[in-house]
């Protein structure tokens, strides 16, 4: 007995292109074609927002080329006023920076406490943020996601309030 319905007349059959032994080994299939309009629309940004006593901050995945409109909309919806880099730059501040986002690196290694300097600079970044632009978010993002950011998070809430 099948789980599937059966195949009628009312029944749409979408064929996906069949797939070389080197399209699979090399992953270099790709469904859409990159920047098309459909592939920016299903590269939205994953966020989550996190908010303690004044403070607001973002953390987000890593922006890239391709999907830069999408993230400066969330950024605006947010009220993002600055972005924290902490890792290695991929991509062109200029977009965001054309719109008021100050974009500021603070990059150290994955799995490592950050350095002084980089915490003294962060409570900086948070206390202007804070007194001179209240209801301001700042979004924070790293390469992967894991790591540099629940630790920054973490080192914020903790040492600030």
């Amino acid at each position: 007995m099948s789980v599937y319905p059966p195949v009628t007349e009312q029944s749409t059959v979408v064929r996906m292109p069949r797939l070389s032994n080197a399209d699979t080994r090399h992953g270099s299939f790709q469904p859409y074609p990159r920047g098309s309009k459909l592939s920016r629309q299903l590269q939205q940004p994953h966020v989550t927002l996190v908010e303690y006593k004044t403070a607001r901050f973002l953390i987000t995945d890593e922006p890239n080329a391709h999907n830069m409109e999408n993230f400066i909309m969330v950024f605006k919806l947010h009220n993002v006023r600055k972005l924290v880099r902490v890792c290695k730059a991929t991509y062109d501040k200029e977009p965001l920076e054309s719109v008021g986002i100050e974009v500021v690196d603070l990059e150290y290694d994955d799995g490592a406490p950050p350095p002084d300097v980089v915490i003294e600079k962060w409570f900086q970044l948070i206390t202007d943020v804070c007194q001179h632009g209240p209801g301001s978010c700042i979004a924070v993002h790293c390469k992967a996601g894991l790591g540099r950011l629940e630790l920054e998070n973490i080192m914020i809430i903790y040492f600030c309030y």
